[in-house]
């Protein structure tokens, strides 16, 4: 599914952009000098999230 985080062999957990039965096109938030082509990936099941704060309590 779009936006789930994936995690790779070697521990680092990303973002999918797309999961196709033979092709995963993934965001990668840091250097990816640990991934090579071939690497195997799991779904983790979860999306991605963004912590947000609520800026509209101006007490």
């Amino acid at each position: 599914m779009a936006g789930e985080l994936v995690e790779f062999e070697e521990g680092t957990i990303r973002n999918a952009l797309n999961l196709e039965s033979n092709n995963v096109g993934v965001v990668l938030m840091g250097d990816g000098l640990m991934l090579q082509e071939g690497s195997f990936v799991k779904a983790t099941g979860k999306i991605t999230q963004i912590p947000m704060k609520n800026y509209s309590d101006t007490n």
